[in-house]
């Protein structure tokens, strides 16, 4: 009974990965779907490559408040471009 219960939460783990990965995938479309190629960038980095701002800004060789800036732009414009999907 064990061996099956490990069996059933390894399945049962396999699936939540699956659909993680595949919404994942979802996002890095939208995201990639924008028009902006530096909001894209930003985006990206900050949410698929899990950087922090800061990282950000060095790799861009924009300041910080800049990035910190644009992400909050960026994010405004992601909302909108995903509400046009609906």
């Amino acid at each position: 009974e064990e061996v099956t219960h490990i069996v059933d939460l390894e399945e049962e783990i396999n699936a939540d990965l699956g659909a993680l990965l595949m919404l994942r995938n979802k996002i890095i479309n939208e995201i990639q779907s924008m028009d902006n190629p530096i909001y894209i960038n930003i985006l990206y980095k900050r949410y698929v490559q899990y950087k922090s701002l800061e990282e950000i800004a060095v790799e861009t060789s924009y300041s910080y408040r800049w990035i910190k800036h644009l992400h909050g732009i960026a994010l405004q414009e992601f909302k909108r471009f995903i509400k046009g999907f609906d």
